[in-house]
Formats: C-alpha cells, sequence, structure tokens
C-alpha cells in the first residue's frame, strides 16, 4: 500500500515538472524585466512628477546686441520676424545743408536739390532783328530789318535806325505781308513803329529805300524795342 502510494507521488512530480519549468521561466523574465526596469530609472531625474533624460543645459551664444532671426535675443527681448536679416540696418549719409565755410570765410551751402546758388541769368528780349542790305545802287539802297518775335505773347514792335549824314533821305518803306508801319525821323535817326502786334514766334519784314550821296549802306546804330539788333 505505501509502494503504491510512493509510486503515485513521484508520478504526480513527474506530471507536473513542465509546469514548474515554465513558471521558473517566468519568474526569471519577471527578475530581468525588474532589474531592467530599475537601471534605466536610475539614469532618469524627477521633473513634475515625470522621468526626464538628463540632458546638459543649452548653451547661449554670447550678446553681441544683434538680433537673432530665431527664437528670442539673448538678452530676453522679442525676436524679430521670421524672415528679416539679422544685421542692423545700414543708414547711408545724406548731404548736409549745414553752410560750411569757403576759402573767403563766407559760408556755402550744398548743392542739394531747390538750392539756388546763383542768381538767374537776365531773360531774352522778347523781339530780336537783324539788318542787311538787300539791294546797293548809285545813288541809293534797300535795307531790311528782320524782326522777330521770340516770346509767347503777341508784342508791338519799333525799329530805330541811324545813320551818317551822307544818307540824307527816306524814299519809302514797306512791311512784308504784314500791316504797314509808321514812319518818323528826328535827326539822323528814323523810326518805325508796327501797324499791328505781332503774334508769338511770329516775324516781320520791314523794308526802307534809302537815298544816299556817297556809298555809305550800313547804320550806325540799329535797335528793336531799345535792344540792339544784329548787322550783317
Amino acid at each position: 500500500m505505501t509502494s503504491r502510494r510512493a509510486g503515485r507521488g513521484a508520478s504526480g512530480v513527474i506530471a507536473a515538472a513542465p509546469w514548474i519549468v515554465v513558471m521558473l521561466g517566468v519568474g526569471t523574465m519577471v527578475v530581468l524585466l525588474v532589474l531592467a526596469v530599475g537601471a534605466v530609472r536610475g539614469d532618469r531625474r524627477p521633473f513634475d512628477g515625470l522621468a526626464v533624460d538628463a540632458a546638459p543645459p543649452p548653451t547661449l551664444p554670447a550678446d553681441d546686441g544683434r538680433l537673432t532671426t530665431n527664437g528670442p535675443r539673448v538678452d530676453g527681448s522679442a525676436s524679430p520676424t521670421p524672415g528679416r536679416t539679422s544685421a542692423r540696418p545700414s543708414v547711408s549719409p545724406s548731404r548736409s545743408s549745414t553752410p560750411r565755410p569757403t576759402a573767403s570765410g563766407t559760408p556755402s551751402r550744398s548743392a542739394t536739390p531747390g538750392t539756388l546758388l546763383s542768381p538767374p541769368a537776365p531773360s531774352t528780349a522778347a523781339m530780336t532783328g537783324r539788318y542787311r542790305v538787300l539791294e546797293s545802287y548809285r545813288d541809293s539802297f534797300i535795307g531790311e530789318v528782320r524782326v522777330v518775335n521770340t516770346s509767347t505773347t503777341a508784342q508791338n514792335w519799333s525799329v530805330r535806325l541811324t545813320f551818317p549824314k551822307e544818307v540824307d533821305r527816306l524814299r519809302t518803306h514797306w512791311v512784308e505781308s504784314a500791316a504797314q508801319a509808321a514812319a518818323s525821323r528826328s535827326g539822323s535817326a528814323y523810326v518805325f513803329t508796327s501797324g499791328a502786334p505781332l503774334g508769338p514766334g511770329q516775324t516781320a519784314y520791314l523794308r526802307m529805300h534809302f537815298h544816299r550821296s556817297g556809298s555809305t549802306d550800313r547804320p550806325t546804330g540799329c535797335t528793336v524795342n531799345g535792344v540792339a539788333c544784329a548787322v550783317a
């Protein structure tokens, strides 16, 4: 009876042996897992109740006064808009309007737009004239004064001619294709006044037939509205 029980106990142990091996393997794996977790936790430090990797603090660049392109400035101020350059904008020097002394001691201003450096040139005459001889005869000649209106408005004109004594008489005068001029004489001077205003840019041809006792056919004086005219 005893031998039967012993036989049954041995067979029971043998039957349960595979499960014991399995349980030992599971226990070994649990121990290894616990050791692994403990090793990992040893390299972590707590932060707000959570384990985070221990890493060295970030190294910040030295503040050189320039703005960074991304992130905050080193000095704590706000960063510029992304995409803008980090360099300070360069300011081109403008021309100074401060008077600077000249060699004579009188201050002069820089040549900036709108600054008057010299007085304006005098305006040109509104009426110009040019005298020439058209025909020359033994005892007479035909002269011409071309009058041009260079202004932008209609102008009256007056021609004054002075001749030597040998030019002693005006035979006739006329204005080509325009209102005729009135003539008068004062000593050796002959004055011709326009019969109508001359339009802007227009030209009048005053022609005169003079009697002479010599060979002179050039005036000693010629003006149009008081301005000397050219003599050809």
